[in-house]
């Protein structure tokens, strides 16, 4: 939706996670509670190419929101 406006120069970037790491993200914490190796207690989870995530109690934290600008807002189609 902000494509076009950050195009233009209305505004210069957004903030938001990166939709894709995320999926990847909750797609591989869930494989890991089902087979395993992810277990409560644990402070990192090792999430393929995302490598070491930190978990803090429930919480799988994905790190830093990525931030869209012209230079790479286009290599995104969400």
């Amino acid at each position: 939706m902000c494509k076009p406006y950050v195009h233009s120069g209305v505004i210069d970037s957004i903030v938001l996670w990166n939709t894709l790491d995320l999926g990847y993200l909750t797609v591989y914490a869930s494989n890991a509670l089902t087979n395993g190796t992810l277990k409560r207690g644990d402070k990192e989870i090792t999430a393929g190419r995302l490598g070491k995530i930190e978990v803090v109690d429930d919480e799988i934290r994905l790190g830093a929101p990525f931030i869209f600008n012209k230079e790479n807002i286009d290599r995104f189609n969400f």
